[in-house]
C-alpha cells in the first residue's frame, strides 16, 4: 500500500515522465529475480509502449566501440538473476514481445535439484551472506543439514530441458555457482568460482559466457580484477544509476531491483530510480554499525 501511494504521488508530480526525459539517451537496467509471470507480462506491456527494450549485448557493443549512435532513445534492458524454475514461464511472454532479457544463472544450481542457500529460513538466511564462506557452510551443515551439493525432492531452479528451450530467447550469463557473496571467498576460491561458472554456463547454453552479475551486488576492487582475469567482458552491480557512454564495463549499474509481484503503478515509481538510490543510501549509512552487530548475534546462536 505504501509503494502504491508513492507510485501515485510520483505519477501526479510527473516524476516518472521527468526521469524518462532526463535519461532519454541513457540505458535503464531493470533487474528481476522470480517475477510472477502474469505481473511480468503487464510490466513488459507497459515498458514496451514507453521504452525501447534492447538486448544487453547491443549496449555492451556500443560501450566497447564508443559508438552510441545505434542505441535508440529511451533504451531499456531487462536482467533476470539466479535462474529460478518459474522463469521458464516467461519464455512465451518474451517471444510475444520480441525481447531478449539477460538471464544470469547460478551454474551449480540450474539443471539440478539443489536449493538456493539464501532461501533457507524463509529467505532470512541471506542476512548471513557476508560471513566467511567456510564458517557459513559449517553453520548451514550443522544447523540446517544443508550443504551446496545436497539434492532435494523439489526443484527450485530451471531444468536442463527448460534452459535448452530458452536459449534462443534469453542471453544466458554467469551469476556464480551457488550464489555465495564473492567477498566471503579466499583468492583461490574466487578464481575457481568465476572460471567454473563461466565454463559451465557456456556449456549449458551453447552461448559465449562473457558477462557476470555479482551475487547480492557485493564486490570490491579484488573481485573486479578477478572478473577481468577470468575473461568476462562486463560485470553488473546493484549500484543505482543508468548506463551512459562513460559507464565502467565492470561496474554496470541498475535503475531498479523490481519486486516480482508489484503493480504497474509501483513499477513507474521504480523507473524514477529513487527507491534504489534511497535504499542504497540508507544501507550505506547503517551497514557499518548495524550489519556487523546483527551478524555476530545471528552467528552466536542457532539461526535455522
Amino acid at each position: 500500500m505504501v509503494n502504491e501511494f508513492f507510485g501515485y504521488v510520483a505519477w501526479l508530480l510527473g516524476l516518472s515522465s521527468f526521469s524518462r526525459k532526463l535519461s532519454r539517451r541513457k540505458v535503464a537496467v531493470l533487474l528481476y529475480h522470480d517475477p510472477v509471470p502474469a505481473v511480468f507480462e503487464k510490466h513488459v506491456d507497459y515498458l514496451s509502449r514507453r521504452f525501447n527494450i534492447v538486448a544487453f549485448a547491443r549496449v555492451i557493443d556500443a560501450l566497447e566501440s564508443g559508438d552510441w549512435s545505434e542505441i535508440p532513445d529511451f533504451p531499456l534492458v531487462i536482467h533476470i538473476d539466479d535462474g529460478y524454475r518459474r522463469n521458464y514461464e516467461l519464455l512465451q511472454i518474451c517471444e510475444r514481445y520480441k525481447i531478449e532479457p539477460t538471464l544470469y544463472l547460478c551454474s551449480a544450481i540450474v539443471g539440478t535439484y539443489r536449493h538456493f542457500w539464501s532461501k533457507l529460513s524463509s529467505g532470512r538466511s541471506k542476512q548471513l551472506r557476508l560471513v566467511n564462506n567456510r564458517v557459513l557452510l559449517n553453520k548451514l551443515r550443522n544447523e540446517a543439514d544443508y550443504f551446496p551439493n545436497k539434492e532435494f525432492e523439489n526443484r527450485e531452479a530451471l531444468s536442463l530441458e527448460e534452459l535448452a528451450s530458452m536459449n534462443s530467447q534469453f542471453d544466458c550469463q554467469s551469476h556464480g555457482r551457488y550464489h555465495f557473496s564473492l567477498l566471503t571467498l579466499d583468492d583461490a576460491e574466487l578464481e575457481g568460482e568465476l572460471a567454473e561458472s563461466r565454463a559451465r554456463i557456456a556449456e549449458l547454453s551453447s552461448q559465449p559466457c562473457d558477462h557476470f552479475s555479482f551475487p547480492y551486488g557485493d564486490y570490491s576492487e579484488r573481485e573486479i580484477l578477478a572478473v577481468k582475469r577470468a575473461g568476462y567482458r562486463t560485470a553488473r552491480t546493484t549500484q543505482p544509476g543508468w548506463i551512459s557512454p562513460r559507464t565502467d564495463l565492470y561496474e554496470i549499474p541498475i535503475v531498479a531491483d523490481v519486486p516480482g509481484d508489484v503493480s504497474t503503478n509501483v513499477l513507474r515509481l521504480h523507473l524514477t530510480g529513487l527507491p534504489r538510490k534511497i535504499k542504497r543510501a540508507v544501507y550505506l549509512l547503517v551497514s557499518r554499525h548495524i550489519y556487523a552487530i546483527r551478524t555476530r548475534v545471528l552467528m552466536s546462536k542457532r539461526f535455522f
